[in-house]
């Protein structure tokens, strides 16, 4: 698991990397917005877009990890929150609900 605050470049080479194994949190630092942490996967451009920058400033970080119970222990240990699951990601797992 690696956690990227202030690391846009980083980020951006964990996340091209892993694109086909990871999973990225997207987390608000103020813990302003209630269905945050939220569940990414790598392969989508929701949080990996290279037209867009700023995903590890600005009030937000990325905990990346190839293992998804990991980072829903990191929310519920760190924010005693579980993880919300992006809806473009993960709308095959979402439908079923």
């Amino acid at each position: 698991m690696k956690v990227f605050v202030k690391d846009e470049q980083a980020y951006s080479q964990w996340a091209t990397k892993y694109k086909g194994t990871g999973f990225i949190l997207n987390v608000d630092e103020p813990q302003s917005v209630d269905d945050y942490p939220k569940l990414h996967l790598a392969r989508y451009q929701c949080v990996t877009s290279p037209k867009k920058t700023n995903y590890t400033n600005n009030g937000y970080f990325k905990v990346c990890s190839e293992n998804r119970a990991e980072l829903e222990v990191w929310s519920k240990s760190q924010y005693g929150k579980e993880l919300t699951l992006c809806g473009v990601c993960f709308r095959k797992e979402l439908k079923g609900n």
